[in-house]
């Protein structure tokens, strides 16, 4: 890291949490004593010195210091020895003994608790070595710790030296601390300016020469905190640091605010002050190293704000008072010491008042008089969230022990991650959630495993998967807020999947974490599934080419395939194991083309699609790729992926698929061809007539098409396709009336349909009919109030309607949302003309 970076990230490495392996001591102007040589032991003229002295003070903490002694004596470099202190009460001389079987410890007791620094220098003055390691007693080296450091400090480069090491998350489970992450937080070139605006550099990963200390001296006894740092700061001005880019050691940090670290951050901004005073003078007037300076304590104290709440759980409650009920009482049970808040979002329906009224505590509650769905509800709990992490939850889920703490270290050591979401059990104890994958053929979402063991290997791996369910999530809540939340186009339902979409499509990752578990009370919440077919249909139609169908790559990971079948006539999916490493190698090609499609890596899918004769032989798999290949443009290898699945088997859908893929390459002859082979065996096929009509429309024979779209019709096809192709050919045919009623269908089936208002647009300002025009266009923007091209159409048709002051209303909202919309000057000045004839008093005359 650089000073500059400081200024632009000042918080790169610190978060609102910082680590156990940042020191946090308290600084002072107190004097620093020189090494006192005389009081180091006295030893025989015949006693070798070791070459490393390795100080270990300890704290209450003897469950800990066995495993950190062990790990020193474990190093493949055995020249060392060891200096125990105890500043504590508890008694661990009886630890050091079991350890001490070669001689190699000494064993210093405090009489009363001093400090770390103090602690550290009592070791420091009876240390022979002619190197010096520190490591506390919760922290651990690697075997090749001391090795390591030693070899880089022989080649006499520098007497000061650090590796990296690595953060170990923990939180307790009831009985145990059990580690739930780990990241590397600090790993930066050595740069003595940079040490003057925050320590770098973990105690544990440091070793320099004994000599040093004769230049510096020892840790300052009066700072309660950051005495490290401060010594750091010291030696940086006389001698040269060399960082060896490895990890060796690790430090602990706990969740649970145990950790010396996390306990006491509300010191924090206060020391790091008190350290920027106190080397003023070595700054020298350097603007940089100030302003890096401010802006790592603003960042600080701003974090310092909101890190009192680390995460904000958000729960809508949607009139079930049992349910809210057994939630919150879950979370009082569970969250522990965790700084958080609950932010409850509920209307005043009666079987709530009396249970919201009662809520107190870090619990707050925001009263909506009508009902919201999830998505409205989760958005306006998030609006006065003030934790960095949001947790949104609904009020069926159960928290269990420890739901929590892996959900906020995922996010804590992963930057790269943008949502969590967790191992959801059924009342029963099976598997209701563990991710979310799109089916292939479906183009839906659905619960991985749904049902299965909840012991069972796969369903206990972390995964990246494209989305998780919005029941139990956490959020950056600087991700939702760049996203602006959820879709409030979706009311009960897909809010969720489609959130997550999004957040891959802002280049952040969304993982499943088994190691958080809730229980989540299957179909509690009334009416939650009342929207899902109008919410499918709005999915499908947000993401159309975008959406990526990822389920192949997730059985395949756990050697599984999909199989489908239709079972009492109705379609059914299962899951079978690989009948062989043949089969598996088979479907490699299908896993690894949705995978690099998942990283948007289009070069490398390309590639995949080369030879279609390497994938399965299964017309559904060929037709899925050939899919996917007109979706991400690679149109010649879509049909070859189709003409190679008509020579395993003869399917007019594939014909039809051929023929519009010949019609998006302009190539009406041979879409024409197609077209004909199918009908020509098949004359009342509904789908071949709707190509038919969409040929007859690119070659505007508008006639012709509203002919092959009312076949259609006849044929029992009903969807979009028709509703729009009527509209489309009835305004080439300048039969406005009936398209508005074909675009209207349309609207009825899918009320956010952009491409039909803008159908209806089109017939309405034909028609004339300024008034049903204007209540349609109110109708979808009160949906979809982001899309400034309607708003801007409803702005004129208002103004056009004589109602120019709901005009002028648009127009204002129009400038707010997108001040360089395209047309809107030309809107400004229409409105302007208009205002000027109301003032005119010819015009009031001519009226």
């Amino acid at each position: 890291m650089t000073l500059s970076s400081v200024l632009a990230r000042p918080c790169a490495c610190h978060h609102a949490i910082p680590s156990k392996g940042e020191p946090m001591e308290q600084c002072s102007s107190a004097s620093i004593n020189a090494l006192d040589t005389n009081r180091r032991r006295r030893r025989s003229p015949g006693d070798s010195d070791p070459m490393v002295s390795v100080i270990v003070p300890t704290c209450n903490r003897p469950e800990t210091l066995a495993a950190s002694l062990e790990s020193i004596l474990k190093q493949t470099f055995q020249d060392f020895e060891i200096l125990v202190i105890n500043d504590g009460e508890c008694e661990v001389e009886v630890i050091v003994n079991r350890y001490n079987d070669r001689g190699r410890m000494t064993y210093i007791k405090h009489g009363r608790n001093r400090g770390l620094a103090a602690a550290r220098n009592s070791g420091l003055r009876l240390a022979r070595g002619k190197y010096i390691a520190y490591l506390d007693d919760d922290d651990r080296f690697y075997p090749h710790h001391l090795e390591t450091l030693v070899k880089a400090l022989e080649q006499g480069q520098a007497p000061v030296a650090y590796t990296d090491a690595h953060r170990v998350l923990y939180h307790n489970n009831g009985d145990r601390d059990v580690a739930i992450g780990r990241d590397v937080p600090y790993s930066h070139e050595f740069d003595p300016r940079l040490m003057l605006v925050h320590n770098y550099i973990p105690v544990l990963c440091v070793m320099h020469a004994r000599s040093c200390l004769d230049e510096t001296g020892l840790f300052d006894e009066s700072l309660s905190s950051h005495e490290d740092w401060d010594l750091w700061i010291r030696m940086s001005r006389r001698f040269p640091f060399l960082h060896i880019p490895t990890v060796t050691a690790e430090f602990a940090w706990k969740t649970d605010g145990s950790t010396m670290t996390s306990r006491m951050q509300s010191e924090y901004c206060a020391n790091v002050k008190l350290i920027h005073r106190r080397y003023r003078h070595w700054v020298d007037g350097d603007q940089q190293i100030l302003q890096a300076q401010e802006a790592f304590v603003r960042n600080l104290e701003r974090d310092r704000s909101t890190s009192e709440v680390m995460c904000s759980i958000i729960m809508p409650v949607l009139g079930q008072d049992h349910l809210l009920r057994q939630c919150l009482h879950g979370l009082s049970q569970t969250l522990g010491t965790i700084p958080c808040e609950v932010i409850v979002v509920g209307n005043q329906s009666t079987d709530t008042i009396a249970t919201l009224d009662g809520l107190n505590g870090n619990v707050r509650v925001i009263r909506e008089e009508a009902h919201l769905g999830i998505a409205q509800a989760y958005n306006q709990g998030a609006k006065s969230a003030r934790g960095r992490y949001l947790v949104f939850l609904h009020p069926d889920v159960i928290p269990q022990a420890g739901w929590l703490e892996p959900l906020l270290a995922e996010l804590e050591t992963h930057e790269e991650v943008g949502v969590v979401g967790n191992k959801l059990l059924n009342a029963n104890g099976r598997i209701r959630h563990a991710g979310l994958v799109i089916a292939r053929e479906e183009c839906a979402p659905y619960r991985l495993y749904a049902d299965a063991p909840a012991d069972a290997d796969y369903v206990n791996h972390r995964r990246e998967r494209w989305a998780v369910t919005g029941a139990c999530m956490a959020v950056r809540k600087s991700v939702f807020d760049r996203l602006r939340g959820f879709d409030e186009g979706y009311r009960d339902g897909f809010e969720d999947v489609d959130f997550c979409i999004r957040v891959w499509e802002l280049g952040y990752r969304v993982v499943y974490q088994p190691q958080s578990v809730v229980t989540h009370l299957e179909n509690q919440m009334v009416g939650r599934k009342d929207h899902d077919a109008e919410h499918l249909a709005r999915f499908r139609q947000t993401w159309k080419d975008r959406l990526i169908e990822d389920e192949d790559l997730a059985y395949w990971e756990d050697g599984s395939v999909v199989v489908r079948d239709i079972v009492d006539g109705q379609p059914h999916r299962e899951t079978r194991a690989f009948a062989s490493d043949q089969e598996r190698q088979c479907w490699a090609e299908v896993v690894a083309v949705q995978r690099h499609r998942l990283l948007d890596r289009l070069r490398t899918m390309r590639e995949l699609f080369s030879d279609p004769s390497s994938w399965p032989t299964i017309p559904e798999i060929l037709s899925w790729g050939a899919e996917l290949c007109c979706k991400v443009g690679f149109t010649k290898e879509a049909r070859q992926f189709w003409e190679h699945a008509l020579t395993i088997e003869e399917k007019a859908e594939m014909r039809l698929r051929l023929a519009t893929v010949a019609l998006r390459q302009g190539d009406m002859q041979e879409a024409q061809r197609y077209l004909e082979s199918v009908i020509e065996h098949d004359p009342d096929n509904g789908d071949a007539q709707v190509v038919q009509g969409i040929v007859a429309m690119q070659q505007h024979a508008y006639g012709d098409a509203q002919a092959s779209f009312r076949r259609a019709r006849a044929c029992g096809v009903t969807d979009r396709r028709v509703d729009m192709g009527e509209g489309l050919a009835a305004l080439g045919l300048g039969k406005s009336d009936e398209a508005w009623e074909a675009f209207t269908r349309v609207l009825q089936h899918n009320p956010d349909d952009h491409e039909a208002v803008h159908g209806l647009l089109r017939a309405g300002t034909a028609m004339e009919a300024w008034e049903p025009l204007r209540e349609r266009l109110m109708t979808f923007l009160a949906r979809n109030p982001s899309r400034c091209d309607v708003r801007f159409a409803l702005a004129g048709v208002s103004m056009r309607a004589g109602r120019f002051a709901e005009a002028h209303s648009e127009y204002l909202k129009l400038k707010a949302l997108q001040p360089d919309f395209e047309g809107l000057a030309d809107l400004e000045a229409a409105l302007a003309r208009v205002q000027t004839e109301a003032a005119s008093p010819m015009a009031s005359v001519a009226r």
